[in-house]
């Protein structure tokens, strides 16, 4: 006896919330790559993020 449900209304506004966060996200990624200047805005926070997580691990005493 096949007694198949649908999907509850809780699982489709959770899949719809995660799937339109997936999106926003896919098109600001997007919009990122295809402008240079956010190109650079962005490269140079992640220099800046790269640099400071650099510094904190070679403060590390276990790490040297």
């Amino acid at each position: 006896m096949d007694t198949r449900r649908g999907i509850s209304f809780r699982d489709s506004a959770i899949s719809f919330a995660f799937m339109t966060g997936v999106v926003a996200v896919l098109a600001v990624g997007l919009l990122v790559l295809l402008d240079p200047r956010s190109q650079a805005f962005w490269g140079a926070k992640f220099d800046g993020l790269g640099t400071a997580l650099r510094a904190l691990v070679d403060q590390l005493p276990w790490f040297r």
